[in-house]
């Protein structure tokens, strides 16, 4: 393959990867707008030169993706990833009371050793959260996982800064 052949492959794969990700953002989009999450406030998304929360949270949840090989154990990991993110940034007394109550529930469908693996990796990601993530306040709404050849590819609506409801 000559070289103008392998340019050109590599931008046609380029635009693919990006359609594949757009699909997944215009998703979410519309589960945003039509759920209301923010209570009838203007949302807003943004997709210029500011961090994407996507890559963060895939950043956030890495020292853990390669346990993640399918999709459901995909979505599982980035589920408990926007949990322990979230619960960094309540005060203790609230993070205490979401961590009893989502642990609560695993026990009840996965049973009890489940729950104490799900606690002890929510408490390390919250611990990941504080030491490398500290200055980023904001907060994971909601998101979409996608999947097209073989990768996941991840939208993420977070509130624009430092929010409180």
């Amino acid at each position: 393959m000559s070289k103008k052949q392998q340019h050109k492959e590599k931008r046609r794969h380029k635009e693919k990867k990006r359609g594949i990700a757009r699909i997944g953002l215009e998703a979410l989009e519309r589960k945003v707008r039509s759920e209301a999450i923010f209570g009838g406030s203007e949302v807003v998304f943004q997709t210029g030169s500011s961090e994407k929360m996507s890559e963060v949270l895939l950043a956030f949840v890495e020292p853990y993706q390669e346990y993640a090989t399918t999709r459901d154990a995909f979505e599982r990991l980035i589920a408990i990833g926007v949990v322990a993110w979230n619960a960094a940034l309540v005060s203790p007394e609230d993070r205490h009371s979401l961590l009893d109550e989502t642990s609560k529930s695993i026990q009840e469908s996965a049973g009890k050793e489940d729950a104490e693996v799900y606690k002890a990796l929510v408490n390390d990601l919250i611990k990941r959260k504080e030491r490398y993530f500290a200055s980023n306040k904001r907060v994971i709404v909601t998101y979409q996982v996608t999947e097209g050849k073989g990768k996941f590819h991840l939208a993420v609506a977070s509130s624009p800064a430092e929010w409180t409801s």
